[in-house]
């Protein structure tokens, strides 16, 4: 299409998109496991507002957290089972 169908005629073709890079990253960060004090060193932000505002979330995060807390449970009860276990001694039945 042509720049003056589409209204772009005489605009700037290029945006800054570093605006757009951090809004997407932070999230994704953020999802990856990277600490959130990493995150925001990484992305330039100064306060602790302006990483919230960029760090959003979406509908899939609440299952996703439900499913890592049940991981994480599972992981926790068979640690657990493997702790007491080990510290068993064995019994002499006489």
């Amino acid at each position: 299409m042509q720049c003056d169908t589409l209204g772009l005629l005489g605009k700037p073709v290029v945006k800054d998109i570093s605006k757009d890079l951090r809004r997407s990253a932070v999230p994704n960060m953020v999802r990856a496991g990277v600490p959130e004090m990493v995150c925001t060193k990484v992305s330039g932000y100064k306060t602790r507002n302006a990483f919230d505002r960029y760090n959003t979330t979406s509908e899939r995060d609440q299952p996703d957290a439900a499913r890592k807390i049940e991981i994480s449970q599972r992981h926790a009860k068979v640690a657990g089972t493997q702790q007491e276990t080990q510290n068993t001694e064995p019994v002499t039945i006489q």
